[in-house]
C-alpha cells in the first residue's frame, strides 16, 4: 500500500490538468491519496488558487475555441482573413493573440479547401495514379492468390489503402477530395479483377 509520501512524490510530477482530474474524482481515492493531493496543491498556491487557475484556463480555452470555430465557418464561406480579424473581439485575449489564432486556423481552412479542390492537375494525377495503383495493386493481389492458392478477402481493405496511398502520393490530395476517393475505390475494384485475371492466365503455383 502506498504511503502519503509515495503519493506526494508521484503527484509532484503531475501536470495541473492531471491533478485537476484527480481532484474531480477524489472520492474514489484512499485517504493517503487525498492527503497527498491536498499537500501538493498547497505547495502550488492552495486549493482555492489552484481551482481558480483551472477555471480561468477553461474559460481561456473556450474563448480560443470560439474564435477558431468562427474562423472556420467564415473561412469556408470564402471570407478573407483580414475581414475576419475586424469582426473578432475578446475580453480575455489581446488583439495580437486573436490575430495569431485566426491566422493559424485560417491557414488550416485554406489547406483543407485546397485539398478538396479538383483542378486539371488533380485530374491528371488521379488518372496516372489510378493506372499505377491498378497495376501495382492488381499485381500484388494476383501474386498472393497465385502463390498461396487461396483468396484472402480480408486483404481487400489493404488493397484499397494501397491504391489510395499511391493516388494520394501522386496527386498530393487526401480522401477529402472526391476525385481521389472515387478513383481509389475504382482502382481497388479494377486491381481486384486484375488479380483474378492473372490467376486465370498463370494458374495457382504450389
Amino acid at each position: 500500500m502506498f504511503s502519503i509520501s509515495d503519493f506526494i512524490s508521484r503527484y509532484e510530477k503531475y501536470s495541473d490538468d492531471e491533478l485537476h482530474d484527480i481532484y474531480l474524482n477524489i472520492d474514489g481515492y484512499s485517504e493517503e491519496a487525498k492527503k497527498a493531493l491536498n499537500d501538493v496543491l498547497e505547495k502550488r498556491g492552495g486549493i482555492g488558487s489552484f481551482l481558480k487557475k483551472m477555471e480561468e484556463k477553461k474559460i481561456l480555452e473556450s474563448e480560443i475555441d470560439r474564435i477558431k470555430n468562427e474562423t472556420n465557418v467564415l473561412g469556408h464561406r470564402g471570407v478573407d482573413s483580414s475581414f475576419i480579424k475586424t469582426t473578432m473581439a475578446s475580453d480575455i485575449l489581446s488583439k495580437e493573440e486573436i490575430e495569431n489564432i485566426i491566422d493559424a486556423k485560417y491557414g488550416e481552412v485554406q489547406e483543407n479547401l485546397n485539398d478538396q479542390r479538383i483542378t486539371d492537375k488533380t485530374i491528371v494525377g488521379v488518372v496516372v495514379g489510378s493506372v499505377i495503383a491498378t497495376i501495382v495493386g492488381g499485381g500484388l493481389w494476383g501474386a498472393s492468390i497465385i502463390f498461396s492458392g487461396r483468396v484472402f478477402f480480408i486483404f481487400i481493405a489493404g488493397l484499397f489503402f494501397l491504391c489510395y496511398g499511391i493516388i494520394k502520393l501522386i496527386t498530393r490530395r487526401s480522401y477529402n477530395n472526391r476525385a481521389v476517393l472515387i478513383s481509389s475505390v475504382i482502382s481497388t475494384a479494377l486491381a481486384f479483377l486484375l488479380g483474378f485475371l492473372l490467376l486465370e492466365v498463370f494458374g495457382p503455383i504450389r
